[in-house]
């Protein structure tokens, strides 16, 4: 009798504790010689760190975004996104460096979450400038997992 193992999806309960807007910035683009039109043609540069506070039962993530056309920074954003975990101890496999592992699933989930958050301080920020016409692009978050683990140099997680 042939036996298929199964893989065990590990469920992590969590509640969005906080968000906030740690820094916005927005350059003037005629400073740098740029057109309405040139700005639609920026690109978008992303970055996120996470901060583990098993005492405090949370994890937070701290996602920069910088809209920028050539070398110039033309506005950005840093947000935190604090996460309550339940039953923190078990849910979240951890040592005493702070290095942790959870499932893929669940960190683009908690990085998507981040990711809408900020567009939508974005949209309020940038109301009355001409940047409330660019459109941000959608981010693959397969992609962008992986390139957070190449950078931290990080194995891959359980799913």
């Amino acid at each position: 009798m042939n036996q298929k193992s199964e893989k065990i999806k590990k469920s992590i309960r969590f509640r969005l504790l906080e968000i906030k807007k740690n820094r916005f910035y927005q350059s003037n683009y005629l400073d740098f010689a740029l057109s309405k039109e040139d700005v639609l043609k920026g690109n978008l540069k992303i970055g996120v760190n996470f901060e583990l506070s098993p005492n405090e039962e949370t994890i937070s993530l701290v996602l920069k975004l910088d809209f920028c056309h050539a070398d110039h920074e033309l506005f950005g954003i840093e947000t935190v996104h604090k996460y309550k975990i339940k039953d923190f101890k078990n849910a979240i496999q951890y040592d005493e460096n702070k290095t942790f592992n959870v499932p893929d699933e669940i960190m683009k989930l908690w990085i998507g979450i981040a990711i809408s958050d900020t567009r939508g301080m974005l949209v309020i920020l940038n109301s009355d400038s001409d940047y409330s016409r660019i459109i941000l692009p959608l981010i693959n978050l397969d992609a962008f997992l992986r390139s957070i683990k190449k950078s931290m140099k990080i194995g891959q997680s359980s799913e």
